[in-house]
């Protein structure tokens, strides 16, 4: 086997590429995007490159695979070019219509392909833009809220971080790890044998409330289920 050409070929993939995509951040990957010569998408992508990043870093966060991100990025890129590189916040339902049937009529692409064209544009106005635009008006029109009780955390991180959105420094609340480890410590202070973490004290809430008398429709709303039959099983004695 010829070991120096498969190792020649993988030195030859390019930052787009899904094997090694992942590791570029975000910023990085829409520069690369843009530059790229020939592309009908390098207009879109400079003009509105940082709402496309803040699409790469909600999807990252949330666990799709390079895939879905590189797919999900083009159509948004191609419904905002297809737009005239309207800004996002003027564009919406009748737009998206017009796109979809030019997809459909003008271009006689596949109905998975209208789909996933679909699919793109609602995670990107829900997960995206919306929450983007929400944050970034509010912080405008209240520069102190971040001083302000209401918006402080009751159990704050020891440590700044990044947010992986705004891409600022702040802080945040403790990691669910820290919590964890403080519950099992306890446990070990109080020389319970057993086993004690965060889902046991959760479920022995569970079963107090119900023989404190609150019906099983509380419970559930109190646990966040969104099926009733899930607190049935989940408040078992087994459970």
């Amino acid at each position: 086997m010829d070991w120096q050409f498969w190792m020649d070929s993988a030195a030859s993939l390019t930052e787009v590429h899904p094997t090694v995509a992942g590791s570029l951040p975000a910023k990085a990957t829409i520069e690369k995007l843009s530059g790229r010569k020939g592309s009908q998408l390098s207009a879109v992508r400079k003009l509105h490159a940082e709402i496309l990043e803040q699409l790469l870093i909600v999807l990252r966060t949330k666990g799709y695979s390079i895939r879905t991100e590189q797919s999900y990025e083009v159509w948004v890129a191609r419904f905002i070019g297809f737009c005239q590189n309207q800004d996002p916040a003027g564009l919406g339902n009748v737009e998206v219509v017009s796109f979809l049937r030019h997809l459909a009529v003008g271009r006689n692409v596949a109905e998975s392909t209208q789909n996933q064209a679909l699919n793109a544009l609602v995670f990107f106005y829900g997960e995206v833009y919306l929450p983007y635009a929400y944050a970034y008006a509010y912080e405008r029109k209240s520069p102190k809220a971040a001083k302000e009780w209401g918006w402080q955390y009751v159990f704050p991180s020891g440590r700044l971080s990044v947010d992986p959105r705004s891409g600022k420094t702040r802080r945040h609340h403790i990691h669910e790890n820290g919590l964890q480890k403080a519950v099992k410590k306890a446990a070990l202070q109080a020389r319970i044998t057993k086993r004690v973490n965060c889902h046991a004290l959760r479920h022995s809430f569970a079963i107090h409330l119900l023989e404190s008398g609150y019906d099983i429709r509380t419970v559930q709303d109190l646990l966040g289920h969104a099926d009733v039959s899930i607190t049935m099983i989940y408040t078992q004695p087994g459970g």
